[in-house]
């Protein structure tokens, strides 16, 4: 479960969701085979943004 990583990650959660922005952003960039943007967005149960990629 991605939350619960998240719960576990402690002081080190906006560093662990920023890896994870990071690389998902990676993944679509690579899918889409370029011209387009990507930003990705981690938010927290509460919807506090945690991470951002992208421009």
């Amino acid at each position: 479960m991605p939350t619960a990583r998240l719960a576990l990650a402690g002081a080190q959660r906006e560093a662990l969701a920023l890896a994870v922005a990071r690389q998902a952003r990676e993944v679509a960039l690579a899918t889409l085979a370029g011209g387009i943007a990507v930003d990705v967005a981690v938010f927290d149960r509460t919807g506090k943004l945690l991470a951002h990629a992208g421009s």
